[in-house]
């Protein structure tokens, strides 16, 4: 186990912990007073609080990053709300909040990793919130009716599921629970299916194969319903267990939020208690994306802090690594590292020697253990290849085996790239690669020239300015993608002064091959800004 301070102020407990977009852990914190919000709204917002009878309270997201790093986030725009839930969907953060609990406004905040957000009004409260199984954004509220919302922020008809205070993903569907014990299964429709349970569920979480795990901090139950609605518990009066997250081993882990104690639970229902040094309260658990289970836990004096338990997950491979290059003498063969799962740290090759392209026949090429390899006199004629191993905090993962490269391999992939179109704000470019690579792009735009005079007077050209950079694309193989260029905020504001000519410069670095790079331009009329 490793600790980490969350760097947050007195009372912001971490809550409702979900995995970022960008592979961090964000948790969100409540609490009454922020020495680090001194704005003036901020002072009226306190003070039209206490006029209602209600305790100020500010708000932050607290972002905790895979080596452990924990930075405050949210100043704006949530230091003037409660936050009432916060979940990953369609590639954002999604945050619930209201002013003032219980009276509102009640807002749903479409919230990027970078900074940038955009709020949408909701009727009421919106809790538990997550990924649906029909493709929009569930959230629970205290009708018992399951709100949906588009990524676009319109709300859509709500489902009356009957909920009573939680809501958790599954294979297809979602749970939650009702007021008897028992756990209720709502399908995409809107259809439910109820299975009793021995135990009054209090937090849920879902593993793969369709099992469900619940906890329930009144009896001390740590339970698992299995796909067919056949229901075990281990109970222990001892145990106040209020949350649960399983690791994807099929491991269950829960906390207590009466000591500071994890319980491991295997698929036999086999407890192992592990003590948190000096905490008091454990919370909070979510598996990140490296795989180990991330919780909050409160120590004596208002101390709050996360921590990181190992839980043995190595890296999962989740597309083979591509070799790449000509098998003759003298020449160098490439790979890359492929796609993991569960933050790799490092990676480890070995190069191996077959007959032909069949991989039963392949052998490893002493000493050649790096990322490239230089074909030696022995290679040629041969067929060659890379096992690629990749090592997180947990150990070392299962090599992955790349392609065969022969004589009769074809040369370095290509990329065609399209005439752009445009859509608002959105230039959309696209590109048909003949096999693997890397695509990125670059937009620029000229600020507006000067007068005829000026021109006469060889002043210098205008600067570029950049109008976008998307993300790099890595097609695996042969494929056609499309590359979105979002303008930024100074080219809008061109754009509503007149048109504007977008030059697009489009890259494609392919696996053993010279980049080459395709220049495109788009002009974009004039867009009056909205008032």
């Amino acid at each position: 186990m490793t600790r980490f301070p969350t760097l947050a102020p007195g009372g912001a407990f971490p809550q409702g912990p979900t995995v970022g977009p960008d592979g961090a852990t964000w948790f969100f914190g409540n609490y009454a007073t922020d020495p680090g919000i001194a704005s003036r709204s901020h002072r009226q917002t306190t003070t039209r609080k206490r006029a209602m009878g209600v305790t100020p309270t500010s708000s932050r997201l607290m972002r905790v990053g895979l080596d452990g790093s924990v930075t405050s986030r949210g100043a704006t725009p949530f230091r003037n709300t409660v936050i009432d839930g916060l979940t990953t969907f369609a590639g954002d953060l999604w945050v619930f909040s209201s002013d003032v609990p219980g009276f509102g406004p009640y807002r749903a905040t479409r919230y990027a990793t970078g900074g940038s957000y955009a709020p949408f009004a909701i009727g009421v409260a919106g809790y538990a919130p997550m990924a649906g199984p029909d493709g929009n954004l569930w959230s629970w509220n205290v009708g018992g009716n399951i709100a949906r919302m588009t990524r676009e922020g319109t709300s859509l008809a709500p489902i009356a599921a009957g909920a009573s205070s939680i809501l958790a993903p599954g294979e297809g569907v979602a749970w939650t629970t009702v007021n008897t014990p028992a756990l209720r299964r709502v399908g995409p429709d809107g259809s439910t299916t109820d299975f009793a349970t021995p135990s009054q569920p209090l937090a849920l979480a879902s593993s793969a194969g369709g099992f469900v795990w619940y906890v329930d901090a009144g009896s001390g139950a740590i339970g698992r319903m299995g796909p067919g609605g056949n229901v075990a518990e281990t109970v222990d009066g001892s145990r106040y267990p209020t949350g649960i997250a399983v690791s994807p081993d099929g491991v269950a882990w829960a906390t207590d939020a009466n000591a500071g104690r994890i319980y491991r639970v295997t698929q036999s229902l086999s407890v192992q208690v592990l003590t948190v040094p000096d905490a008091l309260q454990t919370v909070s658990p979510v598996i990140g994306s490296d795989g180990n289970l991330w919780f909050g836990y409160a120590r004596a004096a208002g101390e709050y802090l996360f921590a990181r338990v190992l839980t043995g997950i190595v890296p999962e491979s989740v597309s083979a690594p591509v070799a790449a290059g000509k098998v003759a003498s003298g020449e160098a063969l490439t790979t890359g590292d492929g796609q993991w799962r569960y933050a790799p740290t490092g990676y480890s090759y070995q190069w191996q020697r077959c007959d032909g392209d069949d991989p039963r026949t392949c052998a490893n090429i002493a000493g050649s253990t790096g990322a490239t390899h230089r074909v030696a006199g022995d290679d040629v004629g041969k067929g060659l290849r890379v096992v690629v191993s990749a090592a997180n905090l947990n150990g070392t993962s299962a090599p992955a085996a790349s392609n065969i490269l022969t004589n009769a391999s074809p040369p370095a992939a290509r990329a065609t790239i399209g005439k752009p179109r445009r859509k608002g704000y959105v230039i959309f470019t696209s590109a048909t690669v003949s096999g693997p690579g890397t695509l990125t792009q670059v937009g620029t735009v000229t600020s507006p020239r000067g007068s005829a005079k000026s021109e006469r007077a060889r002043k210098p050209a205008p600067k570029a300015i950049r109008a976008c950079a998307p993300k790099p694309i890595s097609p695996g193989a042969a494929a056609t993608r499309t590359i979105r260029c979002v303008l930024s905020p100074r080219v809008r504001t061109l754009l509503a002064l007149g048109k504007r000519t977008v030059t697009l410069k489009t890259t494609f670095t392919p696996r053993g091959g010279g980049a080459t790079t395709v220049t495109r331009r788009i002009t974009v009329p004039r867009i009056p800004r909205k008032r």
